[in-house]
């Protein structure tokens, strides 16, 4: 098995954890590519089986879009101040055997497709726990046009929107 290890810098500095995890799955049989941004990660995950995020649910937040175009399940190892997506503490990482026997079962989590359209076009953004549109400057409203499944719901002047998914 293949894993991209995705580490945040700014929780594992020394990268101790990260040197730790990849041992872990290295004496297990797999290999093991690490990156430490999104834009890394998408050019590895496609010949990964899984991704092992070291940080906290913001390092899973932040690539979760990365993982779902691909497929690719994702288990965390909290290295951060919440832990509520990450699945593991950094002392629990011999639980990672069960990823690499394919012990394990995937929960799907619902992600919003959000598409915003500018003057220079049409942009589109993936999220696993919200989204906020508003607008860049400060104290300067903004005009949506909120349709859903190509249903038009409601227009809306405000500082922003915010949406949500239950994760």
């Amino acid at each position: 098995m293949r894993f991209a290890v995705m580490t945040n810098k700014a929780r594992d500095c020394d990268l101790s954890a990260t040197d730790k995890i990849v041992n872990c799955l290295s004496s297990l049989g797999a290999e093991c590519a690490i990156c430490s941004s999104a834009e890394t990660l998408s050019k590895v995950i496609t010949d990964c089986d899984a991704v092992v995020t070291v940080g906290g649910d913001g390092t899973i937040l932040g690539i979760a879009h990365v993982a779902a175009k691909s497929g690719c399940p994702v288990v965390g190892v909290n290295k951060g101040n919440l832990g509520y997506l990450a699945e593991l503490e950094l002392d629990g990482i011999q639980s990672l055997s069960r990823l690499v026997s394919g012990d394990y079962t995937v929960e799907n989590r619902i992600m919003i497709k959000a598409s915003v359209s500018l003057p220079d076009g049409k942009k589109e953004f993936y999220a696993l726990n919200d989204v906020v549109v508003t607008h860049d400057a400060v104290l300067k409203l903004v005009d949506m046009d909120l349709s859903c499944d190509g249903y038009h719901v409601a227009d809306y002047r405000a500082d922003g929107l915010i949406f949500s998914t239950p994760t």
